[in-house]
């Protein structure tokens, strides 16, 4: 975070201002997490004033005369005020004097937390009591604090119960984050709908027209739409038997990498090759204790530029995500061109961190191996000039198990697009 001062401004109240309402405007940009507002003076004892906060689209609370401070952000408020994004735009600290005798000086002092850059660690398919997991969300939270996780997608199967409690802490328990989901279950595949609390009101399909009206409508309210472990085939209704031609984002990295994982990997990678941006995600789709199965593990990391589920769902639209087997391996370095971004000048930077001797890094342009090294050290950061011919460039990194004798992955990136490279998801 980054304290800023967004205003200070001194007001002189007088005996005639008596039960005025007096606006003090203030211009907040994008990408605040927290604002503090202070009253500073020495008000008479026999003098109240009255003190509130509006934002752009309404007044987030009143205090009366009972303080003479204000904080507010995306998970907590001084009680009378409402947390919660801050949205950019016109606000204004609200004064007016209920009680006066003599005139006194004021200072209206504002200052916000500017939200940093970083990677989220996050879970975005797991499950709890609401559906058929084994944990409640209080439960769930605190494993994935314990396990280091910034994040959670609330992808309990066909319901919205989760979300709703979670709505009552402000989508924020035991330090994570929780993105509003649902996990669409049908007799023909399973897709996640991420960002909204109720998605749909009737989840039930019958056909592939159905399915691509409701597909459709969650759409049109803001929702984003992965498919899950498309290729699983393990018990009835778990592979994709859907249209995929409105697909936004493909769960390639469903718990512990198998052989239907590398299927789904070759089919993103076949709709990369043809231009198509849909981007890669990972989940664990933990229900409880498991010997194979665990929280974070696939971990899927999100830049964020922004606080909160926007930022989330900012990032998910982007493609600024990667995945990797779990949160202590290998990860990006702080130098790595970030994932969804734009090249404009053909050179990427790899910077990866967490290597072992004999692990894989393959750079991937356009579904082609074009560069590959052995790796020797603990760090790799080369950059890579990517030829005109190609739409995008990635990264995998393998490591050789040698009881199956085969390379499985360490981490997966999802596409640097050239400007122009790709067709958008719808």
């Amino acid at each position: 975070m980054a304290k800023v001062k967004l205003l200070t401004s001194k007001l002189q109240v007088h005996p005639q201002d008596l039960g005025v309402l007096v606006e003090v405007p203030f211009e907040l940009p994008i990408g605040y997490q927290s604002l503090s507002v202070e009253l500073i003076g020495d008000i008479p004892e026999d003098s109240v004033l009255d003190l509130g906060l509006a934002d752009p689209n309404r007044v987030r609370g009143w205090s009366g005369g009972s303080r003479s401070s204000i904080f507010l952000s995306l998970y907590k408020a001084t009680p009378g005020y409402l947390r919660g994004e801050l949205p950019r735009g016109r606000w204004a600290v609200l004064l007016s004097p209920y009680e006066i005798t003599r005139a006194f000086e004021v200072v209206v002092k504002i200052e916000g937390d500017l939200y940093c850059p970083h990677w989220l660690k996050s879970d975005l398919h797991v499950h709890s009591l609401h559906s058929d997991g084994c944990w409640d969300l209080c439960q769930l939270t605190e494993r994935a604090k314990s396990a280091g996780l910034d994040l959670l997608a609330l992808t309990d199967h066909n319901t919205i119960s989760q979300n709703v409690e979670a709505s009552g802490w402000g989508f924020f328990k035991n330090d994570v984050l929780l993105l509003p989901a649902m996990e669409w279950t049908t007799r023909k595949g399973h897709a996640n709908v991420f960002g909204l609390c109720d998605p749909m009101p009737d989840w039930r399909v019958n056909d592939d027209e159905e399915f691509s009206l409701k597909m459709q409508e969650v759409k049109n309210r803001g929702a984003l739409v992965s498919i899950n472990h498309p290729y699983d085939d393990f018990a009835f209704g778990l592979k994709w038997d859907w249209s995929y031609e409105k697909v936004q984002f493909i769960e390639i990295w469903n718990g512990p990498w198998r052989s239907s994982s590398e299927l789904a990997r070759r089919a993103w990678e076949k709709a990369l090759s043809a231009g198509v941006k849909l981007v890669a995600l990972g989940g664990s789709d933990v229900h409880g204790p498991s010997d194979w199965v665990e929280l974070g593990s696939p971990t899927t990391w999100l830049y964020t530029t922004l606080p909160g589920i926007s930022g989330v769902l900012e990032a998910l639209n982007k493609g600024a995500v990667y995945l990797t087997r779990d949160i202590d391996g290998v990860t990006l370095g702080d130098k790595a061109t970030v994932p969804g971004s734009t090249n404009v000048d053909n050179i990427v930077t790899i910077d990866l961190k967490g290597l072992s001797k004999g692990q894989r890094v393959d750079v991937i342009c356009d579904g082609q191996c074009f560069k590959s090294f052995l790796v020797d050290k603990t760090t790799l950061e080369v950059q890579v000039e990517v030829p005109i011919e190609f739409r995008y460039i990635r990264t995998e990194v393998y490591r050789y198990d040698e009881t199956f004798d085969v390379w499985l992955p360490l981490l997966i990136t999802n596409p640097i697009w050239r400007l122009g490279g790709g067709i958008e998801h719808e």
